[in-house]
């Protein structure tokens, strides 16, 4: 039986951020995590190729590391970024790929071996929100942000992390940490990529509709 967090309501910035761009919308699933013991519950098996992802993702961090600090940036990556900021409704956490500092210039990189998705430049964004909170010498540095990909990279500048950005993740931060459920949207394009199992959530999607209509109208 899930068992609620000792500390209270926990949430890791890539549970939130399909939600916040609207890719996702089953909030439970965050809700659930957030709420319950990650040792407590039962996962559903997954099928991925988890080993040939690594050696990929690794590769284009050690380019962009070594690209940072060519440029002459003081880098960090990875554990050395991890931080987690206790609030009044939770508690938050993280771990950018790579933070690169060079005087009151800071850059936050995730480097993505997949194709290109909103949800990526909405991670970096959370991380730049974040970090001078969590970090108190980043407070009053300019704080940019560049996903990469295997061919191309994003920039985001400080700016486009604006007041209606942060209200929206406020607010999902602030659903995530009630004691009431979120909502339960089920479906095969989300449930398959769920931890959830259906012991916990008996209405997971399981396999794919198969059934297809037919019409005559047109």
């Amino acid at each position: 039986m899930p068992v609620l967090r000792k500390e209270g309501p926990y949430i890791w910035v890539t549970w939130v951020t399909k939600l916040l761009i609207g890719d996702d919308s089953c909030e439970h699933a965050s809700w659930f995590k957030t709420q319950f013991d990650g040792k407590s519950w039962t996962r559903a098996e997954r099928v991925n190729n988890l080993a040939r992802w690594q050696v990929g993702h690794t590769d284009m961090l050690n380019a962009k590391a070594l690209d940072f600090r060519e440029q002459g940036y003081d880098v960090s990556r990875e554990a050395q970024n991890h931080f987690t900021i206790k609030g009044r409704q939770a508690t938050i956490a993280g771990k950018p790929d790579l933070i690169a500092r060079q005087g009151d210039l800071v850059w936050v990189a995730d480097v993505k071996a997949g194709r290109p998705r909103s949800s990526d430049l909405a991670q970096v964004m959370i991380y730049m929100y974040l970090l001078p909170i969590a970090r108190p010498e980043l407070r009053g540095a300019t704080i940019k942000g560049v996903v990469v990909y295997g061919n191309r990279e994003h920039e985001i500048q400080p700016e486009e992390v604006d007041p209606v950005f942060v209200q929206s993740l406020q607010g999902l931060i602030h659903r995530l940490a009630a004691l009431e459920p979120a909502a339960k949207v089920p479906s095969w394009s989300e449930c398959q990529f769920c931890d959830i199992s259906n012991v916990h959530c008996p209405e997971r999607v399981e396999q794919p509709a198969s059934s297809v209509v037919t019409t005559d109208r047109f």
